[in-house]
Parts: structure tokens; C-alpha cells; sequence
């Protein structure tokens, strides 16, 4: 099951997620961006023309999620104290939320370690005004050591700003 945290703010927002998945499968490919209806997008790829998650030059983003009522309320706890810290909210803080082991390393932890799942990636998305930067790190977020986003110049869209008022 994927990890994923929403920070919204006035005219901004940030999205970090872990994607939990069978080992076998694999971490994925990097990000790569790509051009699709002459809008760019960035994402990473699951090996096999698919991903998890995404962001284009809109600035809309989209991921995938399974649902799990168990683990929800083990990773809740571990959220819900970690709002507590002074820079919650910023990068830093999503990045040690999604490398967190609280309650131990295991099935239940935000950063998952099991023996045939794990949590294989972490992703990270920025969205401004002015542009769009996705982040990824293949491997355990518990294991990271830096993120090196791709950026692109995000386009304005009134029609988009209407729509999301309606």
C-alpha cells in the first residue's frame, strides 16, 4: 500500500508519496519528462509503460493509491505526531515523514519492510505559480540520501483557475 501526504498552501502546493510494492517487481525507471498532447508531464515509469504517479505542466498531479483500513491507523498515528515539529509542512519534514519507522520497521511502518513488499521509491512533487518539480529517489526512503527533481515551467491556465472555482 502507497504512502501519500498532500501539503497545500495559498498558491503552491507539495506532494510526496512512497510507492509499497512487491520486490519483485522493482523500483522502476528514473524520471524521465514527456510530451503527451503537446503538454509536458514528468514521471517515473513502473518498467512497463505504466506509473504511479505524475505531474504536468498544468500543475495537476495524479497518483495511485490502494486503501487499507489497518494500516491506515498505524500510519495515522505516526502523521498525526509528526505534524507536531516545527518545519512541518516543508520538504524536509515529508522526506523524514516517508523514511519514518515509527512503531519499528515493518508491514505497518510509513517506509515498509516486509519480505516480499517494500516501499521501493519515494516521489516528490512542487508545484508553484512559475513551475513544476518532481522529484524521485529509487529505493527505500529510509535510505536516501538526495533527490534530484526535473523541472519544468508551469503553464497558466484561467480556464483551469474557473473551473476549480465552480
Amino acid at each position: 500500500m502507497c504512502t501519500l501526504s498532500v501539503i497545500t498552501r495559498d498558491k503552491d502546493y507539495l506532494v510526496a508519496m512512497n510507492r509499497d510494492e512487491k520486490i519483485a517487481r522493482g523500483a522502476g525507471e528514473p524520471l524521465e519528462t514527456h510530451h503527451l498532447h503537446d503538454t509536458a508531464a514528468i514521471y517515473p515509469s513502473d518498467g512497463a509503460g505504466g506509473t504511479w504517479i505524475a505531474a504536468n505542466a498544468y500543475g495537476i498531479t495524479l497518483a495511485l493509491l490502494n486503501w487499507n483500513d489497518i494500516v491506515e491507523s498505524f500510519r495515522g498515528e505516526a502523521c498525526h505526531n509528526a505534524q507536531k515539529e516545527s518545519d512541518a509542512g516543508s520538504a524536509s519534514w515529508l522526506r523524514r515523514l516517508h523514511a519514518s519507522h515509527a512503531g519499528g520497521p515493518g508491514p505497518f511502518s510509513l517506509c515498509v519492510h516486509r519480505d516480499d513488499v517494500k516501499s521501493l521509491s519515494y516521489s516528490e512533487v512542487m508545484v508553484t505559480p512559475t513551475c513544476v518539480q518532481v522529484g524521485h529517489f529509487r529505493g527505500s526512503p529510509c535510505a536516501m540520501a538526495s533527490i534530484h527533481p526535473i523541472e519544468i515551467e508551469r503553464i497558466y491556465s484561467l480556464d483551469l483557475e474557473i473551473s476549480a472555482v465552480q
